[in-house]
């Protein structure tokens, strides 16, 4: 079952307020939709990097929601194999590399490893 259109709406509203997705977020969505923490992580991972790979989301939402996303699977002890890639492709985006200065991490690392992930999930 996907998760609601109306949980990502407030996950939009959330971040644009300053307030983290967290353990209890998590938690009520997955009592409220009968999911197992490793789908509704999954099912983030993949909205995040659809919103991006279309340019509907901006990589600092996409980039934070994720960071906490990983915190939370640490936590728990539940490693997604999806929300994992996600996470490395966004952390690619985070820094600049000082022998490439003027490289913009986020188009030249994270849009292709995004892309690469949708395109793989689609074979």
């Amino acid at each position: 079952m996907p998760l609601p259109e109306s949980f990502f709406n407030d996950l939009r509203a959330m971040y644009a307020q300053g307030r983290q997705v967290s353990g209890t977020d998590i938690k009520d969505l997955s009592a409220s939709t009968g999911e197992p923490f490793g789908k509704i992580v999954d099912e983030i991972a993949h909205y995040l990097a659809h919103g991006f790979d279309s340019s509907e989301l901006p990589y600092e939402f996409c980039d934070s929601v994720i960071n906490d996303l990983w915190g939370l699977m640490l936590d728990a002890g539940e490693l997604s194999p999806l929300a994992c890639r996600v996470f490395e492709a966004f952390d690619a985006g985070e820094w600049y590399r000082p022998d490439w200065p003027h490289d913009d991490p986020v188009e030249t690392f994270t849009r292709p490893l995004i892309s690469e992930i949708l395109a793989s999930e689609r074979r």
